[in-house]
């Protein structure tokens, strides 16, 4: 949402979102994205471990948000506090997710290198930290290489318009 539609933001928050992401194994960073800082190596999971883990990420549970987050901390965004050197745990936040999908998988000789996550959830939920936590589960390190949101609520990729688009006029509101 741009300009006078971000005061529709609120609506949005609630809505269910759809995600894109690419997953890569063996290394756990501190903003859980290529940016960060590798804070932890780890073996690559079996295509196998991966799938059964997956299968326990859906539904109603609790999640600790990233520390680079949007997430307030005493009054403090939580990436700040990051950013700044002292240390920071955002309190863990119950999320749902109704789906989470592997596919795509990329393997080497030690086990999946990379695959494709598909994930359906309720606002709040952090994929990023979704991604960390089920490379966990495997005994394994992981962060996100790519992520997109393909829809919120009836808001899709597909009706969206390029931010060119939108600065030179081009486009019209439904």
């Amino acid at each position: 949402l741009l300009g006078r539609a971000t005061r529709l933001m609120r609506y949005v928050h609630d809505e269910p979102k759809h995600y894109e992401a690419v997953v890569a194994f063996g290394a756990e960073t501190d903003t859980e994205d290529p940016e960060g800082v590798v804070v932890r190596e780890a073996a690559r999971p079996s295509r196998e471990a991966l799938a059964e883990a997956a299968r326990k990420f859906t539904g109603t549970f609790e999640q600790s948000p990233p520390a680079y987050s949007a997430k307030h901390i005493d009054g403090e965004r939580s990436y700040d506090v990051a950013r700044s050197g002292r240390a920071v745990a955002p309190a863990p936040v119950v999320v749902t997710v109704q789906e989470c999908a592997l596919d795509s998988f990329e393997e080497t000789g030690g086990g999946v290198a990379r695959c494709r996550m598909r994930v359906s959830c309720a606002g709040g939920t952090y994929v990023r930290s979704l991604a960390r936590d089920l490379a966990r589960a495997v005994e394994s390190a992981a962060h996100l290489t790519a992520l997109r949101r393909v829809s919120a609520g009836a808001f899709t990729v597909e009706r969206a318009h390029s931010l060119a688009a939108v600065q030179s006029g081009d486009v019209t509101v439904e």
